[in-house]
């Protein structure tokens, strides 16, 4: 009774699972200060963001905020929220590391304005890839 319920149903095909996009993040200090100089910056309301093409192809992205934005929570509540919003992009911004830097317009909104917010910026240059 107890072999049946370890019966392997056999290997599961690769096709069937969605193929899975990592957010990786920029640590290192010498690979920010390239994004700064080298890449392609776009200012709006809410953010400025720096984009630079980058060898690989996982997107990699650090977030910058100070202390002006508001108080620890807030800071933090904004971050999660560029994560969850960059998560969500996963698939339009394959090959770019970016720096974010929210401005304080930002604490209103909401995700779907962030995604919007974000997918205008990447339309403006021209670093949008559609899914």
């Amino acid at each position: 009774m107890a072999g049946e319920l370890l019966i392997d149903a056999g290997p599961k095909e690769e096709s069937a699972f969605p193929s899975k996009i990592v957010l990786g993040k920029l640590v290192d200090k010498r690979s920010v200060q390239t994004v700064f100089h080298e890449g392609k910056k776009r200012v709006s309301d809410v953010f400025v963001l720096y984009t630079l093409r980058s060898a690989a192809e996982t997107p990699c992205y650090a977030i910058f905020m100070k202390k002006h934005f508001g108080i620890a929570v807030e800071r933090n509540h904004a971050k999660r929220l560029i994560r969850a919003a960059l998560h969500q992009m996963r698939h339009t911004i394959l090959g770019y590391d970016m720096v974010l830097i929210p401005r304080t317009k930002m604490k209103g909104l909401g995700l779907k304005q962030i995604v919007d917010e974000l997918q205008q910026l990447f339309n403006k240059s021209g670093r949008s890839r559609q899914a």
